[in-house]
């Protein structure tokens, strides 16, 4: 794209090298009810993950598959607060106090051992399992489904 000045000098818009949009994976925000929906479908450990991850709002995986049951602190009479390592971070270690499900994901953390990850399953499971259920429930996204063709299953993306 070409911009043209008062002067009558022609400059090249470089910012439009700098756009990285068009390449970026499509991201889907969540409204508090959106999220309720999908807990009301998951099963126990998959319910305390999404809690996890939009009360935090930690990286995943690096960041995510880095918090030990340890990590859950206590703060005040029913607060808590999870530690995010600067050694598993991508810029620094930092603390971030549970806002919105404090007492539910405090629990799950109490029933492991302290050493324990919080969460063990692989991420391209748990990216495939928030894909499907985010399709069935909330009608958004893709969703990539295994069917039969001429006795030769494929994935077929929907």
């Amino acid at each position: 794209m070409k911009i043209m000045r008062r002067s009558g000098v022609t400059i090249e818009d470089i910012t439009l090298d700098l756009d990285t949009s068009r390449v970026k994976a499509k991201f889907n925000y969540f409204t508090m009810d959106q999220l309720n929906e999908l807990l009301n479908h998951s099963s126990y450990e998959y319910r305390v993950l999404m809690m996890f991850l939009f009360d935090t709002g930690i990286r995943a995986p690096k960041e995510l598959y880095n918090v030990r049951a340890k990590d859950i602190t206590p703060i005040g009479e029913d607060g808590y607060q999870v530690l995010i390592r600067e050694a598993s971070s991508k810029t620094f270690g930092r603390k971030v106090k549970l806002m919105l499900f404090p007492k539910q994901i405090a629990a799950y953390a109490s029933s492991l051992q302290p050493d324990e990850t919080l969460f063990s399953k692989e991420p391209s499971v748990v990216n495939q399992y928030l894909k499907r259920l985010g399709y069935k429930v909330l009608k958004i996204g893709t969703c990539t489904l295994v069917e039969e063709v001429n006795g030769k299953k494929r994935q077929v993306e929907k």
